[in-house]
């Protein structure tokens, strides 16, 4: 599942690397809605249309009331840690065993349940 830094990032500079990734993982390309939202939230106008481009390739998991308890809980079990999106995020990787895609790996790390991805083509330096 790929996390909306990753979704962005592609949005902004098409990185070959990302692409590559993605190829790599023959179709199965998911995301939260909390994702989408969060790509439209700060979107500049003019990447808009690239995010919508980049949305059509990608199958979107839909909110639900089972991930906002899920993601309620994980708000609750880490206090001052997770932002509310990022509790739908980590909640809907956990629900559907996914794992996430994401280079703001200290958001998710240590989180009951949450598998991070290690991706095979590095388009920009892992965060710790």
């Amino acid at each position: 599942m790929i996390d909306t830094n990753i979704i962005a990032m592609l949005a902004i500079n098409n990185t070959d690397s990302i692409i590559k990734e993605l190829d790599s993982l023959s179709g199965h390309v998911l995301t939260s809605q909390m994702t989408v939202i969060e790509l439209f939230y700060n979107s500049k106008a003019k990447s808009i249309r690239k995010i919508e481009e980049l949305l059509e390739k990608i199958t979107i998991i839909p909110l639900s009331k089972e991930l906002g308890d899920l993601g309620l809980g994980l708000t609750k079990a880490y206090p001052l840690k997770l932002h509310a999106a990022d509790a739908i995020i980590a909640a809907t990787a956990r629900l559907y065993n996914l794992s996430l895609y994401t280079n703001n790996r200290k958001d998710f790390a240590n989180i009951a349940g949450v598998h991070l991805y290690r991706p095979q083509f590095h388009a920009f330096p892992l965060k710790p």
